[in-house]
């Protein structure tokens, strides 16, 4: 085997790095891109750029630092070259750099990336050709360590385990930890329309005698005030993967809840051979006030590992001041991996928001493992019965002046024909008698994945984005048939909320590819928020630097964020707030107000 010496090694490792940064931080530039000229959209200036350009750089998680892991390096490669001359199996390879950086030293010659099924380049094809000029060293970048060490796949699905970062650090430690068999985990609410009632759901890894919630007015510290009802509804999910593992999931509904108040409340359960009650920890939420006006979070594409923006829309739940956060698809990458275990892993992560904040969100693509169906039953609470759908896929739900709709854009990739036609004729359905309540809800919001406008340079906004929006060919006589936006346009739809697409950007209100207005008030076609980005392992998707951007294209953004929407009436108040990879909150991205006219 041929000798390499530290030297060298060291050398070709601050040249790529030098490369890689120097890549990241030209992108940084790019910062927000903006086609408008009003104050809503911010551009920063030359001085702002250099002062943050670690931090809004669109990949700055990427950013390389200089770290000798030469015996690392060493030892792999060792590793690869046995593994090509067929003297041993390489089942155990993990390395760890700062920044959650994974650093694998290649021959290039040798093509020994084979003996490493889950690699990537570390900003995808953007600097593939600066990558392979490092001929003899390649930096690759995992989405995560493999907590059971190893890379071999497991049965459920090809993902990996996260590992500590500084954003689920900062969130608790509820999702990298041990729960007991009868232990509540998993906790998390949905309300049902006009907060007749809220639901909160748990999960259990054995069979209970019986689930329990009690709950208690805040300020008013009188154990007489604690109501302790029992669930109401117990079933068993089996995991599709080939130990068919076993998850006990718990549905409890309140009863009786004071508006405008303050509640804590916890989940128990009882053993089947036990009379103790096990308690989770104590969470609030609070009811609707009589107020009109309210607020709400919006947020999608997020997952357990570089979850930017969870700390942030935590603290935010925290306030009181926000009454639900919708999800537009894309949560845990992916719930059904290692037999299902992934989806716990990510609900616990996720319990710090959803225990306090009622989750409304809506399914997307890498939920889809096993026909849906841990997304279906882990969130099963979503006010989909009320609503007259057969599952938690697609629901609607009515909050003062709004009428919010869930929609599943999988069926378009996942569903038959008939499917689509069940799901649009629903969604019409629906739509007609929102439009007859208008009077009363003058706000209607379509929340879903996948957009229908979006300008990034990716197969979604180029292709796939157009099937949604225009409908599949009739093989009959070539027309289109089962696309939302003659829908949107039909019923009048004030905002498409959407993700999948890993960055933040707002569309003029838009029709048929036109810009409508570029006014919002009194708006004459719907207008789109793409928030897809809330933090996930597979990174933020840049703008490209020189366009040329469509005309409907108003605001985008390539880093980290959230979106809090305050509607009243006759207005909604909406801001996008920038994620700092440093895990501060950042500056406000985009500010703008919606308004109508009353009918």
């Amino acid at each position: 085997m041929e000798t390499i010496h530290k030297e060298e090694i060291l050398k070709k490792q601050r040249n790529l790095i030098k490369t890689v940064n120097e890549e990241l931080r030209a992108r940084a530039e790019d910062g927000i891109s903006s086609d408008s000229d009003s104050d809503a959209s911010y551009k920063m200036s030359d001085e702002e750029k250099l002062d943050n350009k670690d931090t809004t750089n669109t990949m700055s998680h990427w950013t390389i630092n200089e770290h000798d892991i030469t015996t690392e390096l060493l030892a792999l490669r060792q590793a690869c070259t046995q593994k090509k001359n067929g003297e041993k199996e390489v089942t155990d390879i993990k390395l760890m750099a700062p920044n959650n950086i994974f650093f694998f030293g290649l021959n290039s010659d040798e093509n020994c990336r084979e003996c490493l099924p889950h690699v990537f380049d570390p900003v995808r094809d953007l600097i593939k050709v600066e990558l392979q000029q490092g001929k003899h060293f390649q930096v690759i970048a995992r989405e995560s360590i493999d907590r059971r060490h190893t890379i071999d796949k497991s049965s459920g699905g090809p993902g990996q385990w996260s590992t500590p970062d500084l954003y689920n650090t900062i969130s608790g430690d509820d999702w990298n930890r041990t729960y007991a068999p009868t232990e509540p985990q998993q906790i998390h609410l949905s309300i049902a329309s006009e907060a007749e009632y809220a639901k909160v759901q748990f999960a259990t890894t054995s069979e209970i005698l019986k689930a329990l919630f009690k709950y208690w007015p805040k300020a008013q510290n009188d154990s007489k005030l604690i109501v302790t009802i029992a669930g109401h509804e117990d079933w068993t999910f089996v995991d599709g993967g080939e130990e068919k593992r076993r998850l006990y999931l718990h549905n409890i509904k309140t009863n009786n809840l004071e508006p405008a108040t303050v509640y804590q409340y916890q989940v128990g359960t009882v053993a089947t051979n036990s009379t103790e009650t096990t308690w989770s920890p104590i969470y609030e939420f609070h009811t609707q006030s009589d107020d009109d006006t309210f607020s709400f979070l919006a947020t999608a594409d997020v997952g357990t590992d570089n979850a930017v923006a969870v700390p942030h829309l935590i603290q935010y739940a925290k306030t009181h001041k926000y009454d639900f956060v919708t999800l537009s698809g894309d949560q845990a990458y992916n719930m059904a991996d290692f037999n299902g275990e992934k989806g716990d892993e990510y609900m616990n992560f996720a319990q710090q928001l959803y225990a306090r904040l009622p989750y409304l969100g809506a399914p997307g693509n890498h939920e889809s493992a096993y026909n849906f169906s841990h997304y279906k039953n882990r969130f099963n609470i979503v006010p989909y019965e009320t609503s007259k759908f057969a599952d938690s896929m697609t629901y609607s739900f009515d909050y003062k002046s709004l009428h919010l709709i869930s929609f599943s854009t999988e069926i378009y990739f996942e569903g038959t024909d008939d499917e689509i036609r069940t799901a649009t004729n629903w969604l019409e359905a629906d739509l007609q008698q929102a439009v007859q309540n208008r009077h009363i809800r003058p706000w209607i919001i379509l929340s879903t994945h996948h957009p229908v406008y979006c300008s990034s340079n990716t197969e979604d906004c180029e292709g796939r984005s157009a099937l949604i929006r225009d409908g599949l060919l009739s093989a009959d006589n070539g027309a289109h048939w089962g696309g939302l936006e003659d829908l949107l346009l039909k019923y009048k739809v004030d905002v498409y909320l959407s993700g999948h697409v890993h960055n933040y950007e707002r569309t003029y209100p838009v029709a048929k590819g036109l810009t409508t207005s570029t006014s919002y008030h009194n708006a004459p076609s719907f207008f789109q928020l793409l928030v897809g980005n809330g933090g996930q392992p597979e990174g933020a998707v840049p703008f490209n630097k020189t366009g040329p951007y469509p005309d409907w294209s108003v605001v985008r953004y390539g880093g980290y964020g959230f979106s809090t929407i305050k509607v009243s009436p006759t207005s909604m108040e909406i801001k996008h707030h920038e994620a700092k990879m440093d895990g501060h909150l950042g500056r406000l991205i985009d500010n703008f107000t919606v308004t109508k006219d009353l009918q």
